[in-house]
């Protein structure tokens, strides 16, 4: 016997098309898949200079059940284990990849020069230092964590995506170590200095950023105990304001305290 649905059921069931939103980890989950298709017909059509299609279509559905198998890794590293938020971040840092690979064609084609494997290896470093910031930022992973982490998904991918006899000379190409460095360190310190910020007051700005988006899906533990961690005891007065029928057969009393018990 199926349960029956109330009213607001229905209406989620009549409207469920408009729950898929830039915000939804439908949205990102198709949206990921997408851009990884990108990146594949980008680095052979636009770098590699392959342009049959036929030679390298079966790179398309690896580097894809790559992404979706990182996706779903990544769960595991994150403090509340939301999919959604995997979907998320591998989205933006995908984005991210791709618009520094075509960036790198755009300049080519602007500068009149040939196209460099410099941007792929750069883009995917890029990638990674993404990852560091979202991972301690919002994802709630330590530093270190974060630092372990952070090539997986990037470096997995490129390794579907580009030919074995090219892996040596792109992840060793000085300009791009260089330069993806530098963003690794800015990450790094990016990470520690917003942790930071809120000191003396707030111990950890991290922290009551992943307890405000967690109270946004009805998760208050966190924000609680940061809540309780400044909290002191005082007293507090209440007022009661009673209510009665007019023959005495029935009381209500409804009790006013002087302050707000609080949001949560």
């Amino acid at each position: 016997m199926e349960p029956e649905s109330d009213d607001v059921s229905n209406i989620h069931n009549r409207f469920s098309l408009t729950l898929v939103n830039p915000g939804s980890h439908y949205f990102s989950l198709a949206a990921s898949l997408g851009v990884g298709v990108v990146i594949v017909l980008t680095t052979y059509f636009g770098y590699l200079n392959n342009l049959n299609i036929e030679e390298f279509w079966y790179k398309i559905p690896l580097v894809l059940g790559v992404m979706a198998v990182m996706q779903l890794l990544d769960i595991k590293f994150a403090k509340k284990k939301e999919y959604s938020k995997s979907l998320h971040s591998s989205l933006f840092g995908n984005m991210l990849w791709v618009v520094t690979i075509l960036m790198g064609l755009l300049a080519s084609v602007v500068l009149s020069k040939d196209t460099s494997l410099f941007f792929i290896t750069f883009g995917m470093i890029l990638f990674a230092s993404f990852r560091i910031g979202l991972y301690t930022t919002t994802l709630g992973a330590s530093l270190k964590k974060a630092l372990a982490i952070a090539f997986i998904q990037p470096l997995a991918m490129f390794l579907v995506l580009i030919p074995q006899e090219l892996w040596i000379s792109m992840l060793s190409n000085p300009i791009a170590l260089g330069y993806g460095g530098s963003f690794l360190i800015i990450a790094i310190a990016w990470s520690v200095i917003t942790d930071r910020a809120g000191r003396p007051g707030m111990k950890s700005t991290h922290k009551t950023i992943q307890a405000y988006l967690a109270s946004q899906s009805n998760d208050v533990d966190d924000a609680e105990k940061l809540m309780e961690e400044h909290a002191t005891e005082t007293k507090v007065a209440t007022s009661q304001i009673k209510f009665s029928s007019q023959d005495g057969t029935k009381e209500f009393k409804m009790i006013l305290p002087e302050i707000h018990p609080g949001p949560y």
